[in-house]
């Protein structure tokens, strides 16, 4: 194969725009200005004449093959694709993900065949089919590098635009076809300079407005414009049957349409549910942890929950199995790739870096290139909350896969009351949409309470809040066998069907160790445990309960009695805390406020210098 030097003495006029790319005079019709591009493509050089000029005649004109544009194994791909169709090749499309990962190829012949197939690195398909592969964007991580460096990106109807638009300088994506687009492609485009330039026909309208529907809450800006006045005309008409020139089309982008976002003075518009497409739950670890979600995991302390989360942070920051994914014995439990790297950030205002996490994630074989933190000692720690602009600036910045926080209570605002209903909602909404924005997951690490008979929802801090804002839960703890053994427990899983417990020990190093699987949950074993809380009376836990609940502040009655429902307080055991409080301690005042159908009760608690001696 030749190189874009070697080759550029065959042409006239030539300019070269950089290193591997130049423009040239056409060999193949009458060029006045330079109007075909040439381009060095890693393993092959790409042909573009605007005035579209076949490749082929162009090599033959100026006595060039194809092996002198592109390796044997691009040629021999040709031909197995011929050989298998039955028809001649046109072009094909290699489709990676967001990590530059190779998935599969899509194959068009010159009939307009349409196929597609995985192919090896030597050009042999070794899949006719790419099923179960899920389908993505065409130029996905050039447009995400492109978004991240703030430029505009452009979205057409098909590859053949946009290996168009890429030979002029433009970053552009597109589905495929008409069909192709999938709602949950949106996520790529937050915080994008988006201009959209559809086929001039119906369906080419309909997916212009599907797409700008489905983007119009990630995207910074949108416009669009058509190019080609032709019927069915697209930007590649556009500017070689047209005879436009780039600059021309700059201009037209220039004076597109702007589409207003979240601007209708008519109220929010409603989607059919016609026009939502079923999504199937995408998985930061299969069938545990789901994607894009906020997930807990609480334990009292002492249990080992950062042993824990570092292993799960270990896993996804080098692809490797996690202690989640344990399956049958500690002899089949082995440390090997089970999904793709990503980028992992944590706080923790629990253990310093510098003398335990790092060892622990080190010790978990993590790849420490793609875990980053801000320390406990850096100023700039005391700026990171859930709902604060800086986490919002690091989530769109470095798109991390995994966000940990290490406990919940260091990162609510001051003012949030953990024991108030939906205070902690209140908190962890942003999270949520900051994972659906970005498709970040975000692990938050709590304490359990210490209240007796309390299991699985009511074990959670002190809000039951944030159980129902997790789409998951992990509790962990001891399962009082006299051995150390521990358990991690999914409690709550809302894409699927909860996963069996995991026991585990941790070894001299710190490092969790699968042992054995089990059906058995958190209330087998705290219902086993002989801790002290478990004897503690409950009247005498509802009454701490109740001081806890009116400490500082006045409730109504009613409030007061659902939070006590909610923390799995019997009515009877409440009724008999209160009476408690009032009669025996003479803690606690009841004052009624109005009379008959407005009539209300508030409780508070008595100020000690004020009680009744």
């Amino acid at each position: 194969m030749k190189n874009i030097n070697e080759i550029s003495g065959r042409f006239n006029g030539v300019k070269f725009r950089d290193k591997d790319s130049f423009t040239c005079l056409c060999p193949c019709h009458k060029d006045k200005n330079n109007s075909m591009s040439v381009t060095q493509s890693g393993e092959k050089i790409l042909f573009h004449c605007f005035a579209g000029c076949n490749t082929e005649d162009i090599l033959k004109t100026v006595g060039l093959t194809w092996s002198d544009i592109m390796q044997e194994k691009e040629n021999d791909f040709r031909a197995n694709c011929e050989r298998w169709l039955n028809r001649k090749f046109l072009d094909s499309y290699d489709y990676i993900d967001e990590t530059g990962a190779y998935l599969y190829t899509k194959i068009r012949m010159t009939d307009k065949t349409i196929r597609y197939c995985v192919k090896d690195n030597g050009g042999q398909i070794v899949k006719n089919q790419a099923n179960g592969i899920p389908r993505t964007l065409y130029n996905l991580q050039s447009l995400l590098n492109a978004i991240k460096a703030g430029q505009t990106v452009y979205i057409v109807e098909g590859e053949k635009d946009v290996k168009t638009l890429i030979a002029l300088g433009f970053v552009a994506t597109t589905a495929g076809g008409t069909n192709d687009w999938k709602p949950e492609f949106s996520k790529y485009f937050a915080d994008a300079d988006v201009v959209i330039l559809p086929d001039n026909d119906k369906p080419g309208l309909k997916l212009k407005d599907k797409i700008v529907k489905d983007i119009s809450s990630f995207a910074r800006s949108i416009r669009w414009t058509l190019t080609s006045r032709e019927d069915k005309g697209d930007v590649t008409d556009y500017l070689q049957k047209e005879r436009h020139t780039v600059d021309e089309l700059k201009e037209l982008i220039s004076r597109s349409e702007r589409i207003a976002l979240n601007s209708s003075d008519e109220g929010p518009i409603l989607t059919g549910l016609t026009d939502i497409e079923e999504q199937e739950v995408e998985w930061l670890i299969s069938e545990h942890i789901p994607k894009g979600e906020v997930i807990v995991m609480c334990g009292d302390g002492g249990v080992g929950k950062s042993t824990l989360w570092a292993n799960i942070a270990a896993a996804i920051s080098s692809g490797n199995k996690s202690i989640l994914e344990f399956e049958y014995d500690a002899d089949h439990f082995n440390n090997f790739p089970t999904h793709k790297q990503g980028k992992v950030i944590y706080f923790s205002s629990e253990d310093d870096t510098a003398r335990v996490l790092k060892k622990k994630l080190r010790a978990n074989n993590a790849n420490l290139e793609n875990i980053s933190t801000v320390p406990l000692d850096d100023e700039q720690f005391k700026q990171i909350s859930f709902s604060s602009e800086a986490l919002k600036k690091i989530i769109k910045r470095d798109r991390p896969a995994l966000v940990i926080f290490d406990p919940l209570q260091s990162f609510i605002d001051s003012n949030a009351d953990m024991a108030k209903r939906n205070h902690m909602r209140q908190q962890l909404t942003p999270l949520a949409a900051l994972g659906k924005k970005y498709g970040t997951t975000f692990m938050i690490v709590c304490h359990t309470n210490k209240r007796t008979g309390a299991y699985g929802r009511n074990r959670l801090a002190d809000s039951a809040d944030i159980w129902d804002i997790a789409r998951a839960v992990f509790i962990v703890g001891y399962t009082g066998d006299g051995e150390g053994t521990r358990y991690i427990s999914c409690e709550k899983l809302s894409y699927g069907e909860r996963p069996q417990t995991v026991l585990f020990h941790v070894n001299s190093s710190g490092v969790a160790v699968p042992t054995a699987l089990t059906a058995n949950d958190d209330k087998y074993y705290m219902d086993n445990n002989n801790s002290t809380r478990r004897k503690q009376p409950k009247i005498d836990e509802a009454t701490e309960e109740i001081v806890r609940f009116l400490e500082g502040e006045e409730k109504p009655i009613k409030e007061l009695d659902a939070h006590l429902r909610e923390m799995g307080i019997a009515n009877e055991t409440a009724r008999r805390a209160k009476s408690k409080l009032r009669e025996e301690d003479r803690r606690m005042e009841i004052r009624q406020e109005g009379y008959g159908a407005s009539k209300k009760f508030y409780a508070s608690l008595l100020d000690s210098k004020n009680m009744t001696k």
